[in-house]
């Protein structure tokens, strides 16, 4: 009976010395079209929803859905993103290339000049001239990330019910 009385105390000081919070789970982020499959403890991502993704033979998909050689070889692009070279999306207004990290590869959009994306895993990208509302709206390069990048540019002409005018510097979005 003695050794299972030092087991328990044993246990008291374990559980009393590492709190709860005190334990972290490895997470992953997916990136879309893949949502997440399977949460830890804490609500984080574990693994994600591969459905749809195809791997070329001799290799299987990762937690987060890239396709790594079952070899043991570095990881495959994902079939959005076939290659390390930039190709341009004219309907998604957007250029993406796979970025090779370790074991993973993922895809990496670029949203094109006046337009702008929340997310550089996402390729949806938004027209600054439909988000603001005016057709002369425009980003100063590709590869915005924010709606506040998109600006009327100096020089364009503006008219309402009060009066007309040009702006005489670029306007910038504020949220």
């Amino acid at each position: 009976m003695k050794p299972i009385t030092i087991i328990t105390a044993l246990t008291a000081v374990l559980i009393q010395t590492m709190p709860a919070d005190a334990i972290t789970y490895p997470s992953v982020l997916c990136t879309p079209p893949y949502p997440c499959a399977t949460y830890n403890p804490d609500g984080s991502c574990k693994t994600c929803n591969c459905s749809g993704l195809t791997c070329p033979s001799g290799q299987t998909p990762t937690a987060v859905c890239t396709c790594q050689s079952t070899g043991g070889g570095g990881p495959s692009c994902p079939s959005a993103c076939p290659s390390t070279t930039p190709t341009h999306s004219e309907s998604g207004h957007y250029t993406v290339r796979c970025v090779k990290s370790g074991t993973l590869a993922t895809c990496q959009y670029s949203c094109d000049k006046g337009y702008y994306s929340l997310n550089s895993l996402s390729g949806k990208c938004t027209s600054c001239a439909t988000a603001t509302g005016h057709s002369a709206a425009t980003t100063a390069t590709t590869g915005s990330f924010s709606i506040t990048t998109c600006y009327i540019p100096a020089g364009t002409s503006f008219s309402d019910s009060t009066g007309s005018g040009v702006y005489d510097s670029n306007c910038y979005y504020q949220s």
